[in-house]
């Protein structure tokens, strides 16, 4: 393979690669970050720098650079896998979105409001595609601001 690195790189990724399950993923068996994805330090374009194992996986299968803004998302959504067929690029949105329909947002899985309010259908608004607010805390700080701001 050639592409963006050189073969001490991909031997380096491929020494980290577990392909055991063989209609399954191909699990990083080497360093993680604190969300599961792995990570290997690589020298390029003159810098040393942690790169995630998936986009470094893509990048190499596909003998290419993710352009600015690309993200790499998993079809599997198992963090640590590195398959490239269990993989796809798209944007920051759409990396976003595959999160909340997966329902692994972080906002997903908040119950209540900062102020303790419980979230219901009733009680929160859409500030956009995945995140919420809360009506009730949004009715006072607006009363808030009226108050501060009636002359």
């Amino acid at each position: 393979m050639s592409g963006p690195y050189d073969q001490s790189v991909i031997d380096r990724f491929e020494d980290k690669v577990d392909r055991s399950d063989a209609d399954g993923c191909w699990l990083w068996t080497a360093s993680v970050d604190r969300k599961g994805y792995g990570q290997l330090n690589v020298i390029h374009a003159g810098q040393k720098r942690p790169r995630k194992a998936h986009r470094l996986s893509w990048e190499i299968h596909h003998q290419a650079e993710l352009a600015a803004g690309q993200c790499v998302l998993h079809h599997c959504d198992t963090p640590a896998c590195v398959r490239p067929d269990h993989l796809f690029v798209g944007t920051v949105h759409a990396n976003n979105t595959d999160m909340a329909m997966k329902g692994r947002h972080a906002n997903q899985v908040k119950t209540h409001c900062s102020n303790g309010h419980e979230f219901t259908g009733e009680t929160i608004t859409r500030g956009d595609r995945v995140s919420r607010i809360c009506r009730t805390c949004r009715r006072e700080s607006q009363r808030r601001w009226n108050q501060r701001n009636a002359a």
